[in-house]
């Protein structure tokens, strides 16, 4: 009987341990995306058109589009929250997504860099 306690106490650990590392890998995958989606904003924006009319059409409609396509969490608040993100954030964070699949890096470029999560980003209810 003491065995199997062991057993299942160190399986259940491992199964803890496993939730807790996936858990925060969804994170930092959700952050990068919403820095990336910014990003992919502010690129678009700097391409010639002006910020109001940038901001009154086009995120209007990549509200309405994401929104068809994804589900909630892709308000034209939450598209100018991911634009705001990577303006603050652009030279805190070394690396997008994009440039992970092109395995120039490796998973070590990937992180936050430090004091990253000591500030607020609102999460669209559809990654909650």
């Amino acid at each position: 009987m003491r065995q199997k306690n062991k057993l299942y106490i160190s399986i259940k650990q491992l199964i803890e341990n496993a939730k807790a590392q996936i858990v925060r890998k969804v994170n930092t995958t959700i952050i990068l995306t919403y820095y990336e989606i910014g990003r992919m904003i502010v690129n678009d924006e700097q391409s010639g058109k002006s910020r109001a009319e940038y901001a009154d059409q086009t995120l209007k409609q990549l509200s309405i589009d994401l929104t068809r396509d994804f589900g909630k969490g892709f308000s034209h608040r939450n598209l100018e929250y991911f634009r705001k993100f990577y303006l603050n954030y652009s030279n805190r964070i070394s690396q997008t997504p994009s440039a992970k699949s092109t395995g120039s890096e490796g998973k070590k470029g990937l992180k936050p860099k430090t004091g990253f999560r000591k500030h607020c980003l609102r999460f669209p209810k559809t990654f909650h």
